[in-house]
């Protein structure tokens, strides 16, 4: 059994997520952005878990023990 393929950046998209929320896990940081793909310059077809790799540094301390996660603020489900 084949494992599950990591979302796309076309298929978060087409759920209506266009960010992604960047954390700094810094003890005693815990600063936050959101940054959109557009900005990244990902193309559609870069696998979201690979933003993950990125070089992100947090802009209050200059950490780079950060978390990248979808922004589903923007979410917006079927039917509604």
């Amino acid at each position: 059994m084949q494992p599950p393929r990591p979302a796309t950046i076309a298929s978060l998209r087409r759920l209506g997520v266009v960010n992604a929320d960047i954390y700094c896990n810094a003890v005693g940081c815990g600063h936050s952005g959101s940054v959109s793909f557009d900005r990244l310059g990902v193309t559609d077809e870069t696998p979201f878990p690979s933003l993950a790799r990125r070089r992100f540094i947090c802009a209050r301390c200059g950490g780079r023990d950060v978390s990248v996660r979808p922004d589903w603020s923007s979410y917006r489900p079927k039917g509604t």
